[in-house]
């Protein structure tokens, strides 16, 4: 059973949003999550749509964590289903430790015995 959509997405990059894909994605949300949002008052005294607890919050909130917990963008890329990964990049700026830590992983790993040594010589046989 499909049901209807909660409401448009309030995001900046809402024409991207597939709807009626054909392909098995479900592109709406149970009622259920608009019942339990009212019968929690998340919205009551929200007059500005743009602040509106609604799934999609929900979507970003999951992504949002993911990437400040360090999970990798493509990873995150694929479990939000997203087709291209300049649409995870807006998730980016969560994670700005990533390059230095990245780089910090090999610290150790070409760290130099005695005397300085060229990385790409061949190494003695």
């Amino acid at each position: 059973m499909r049901y209807p959509r909660i409401g448009p997405c309030h995001c900046k990059h809402q024409k991207n949003h597939r709807t009626n894909t054909g392909d098995n994605k479900q592109t709406s949300v149970s009622p259920t999550f608009r019942e339990v949002v009212n019968g929690l008052g998340w919205n009551a005294a929200i007059d500005d749509r743009r602040l509106k607890v609604v799934f999609h919050s929900l979507r970003h909130t999951f992504a949002s964590w993911l990437v400040m917990d360090g999970t990798p963008l493509f990873t995150v890329s694929k479990l939000l289903g997203h087709s291209d990964i300049a649409m995870t990049m807006r998730y980016a700026h969560l994670a700005p430790d990533h390059l230095r830590l990245a780089a910090g992983s090999l610290e150790g790993k070409l760290a130099l015995s005695g005397s300085p040594q060229i990385l790409n010589e061949a190494a003695p046989v």
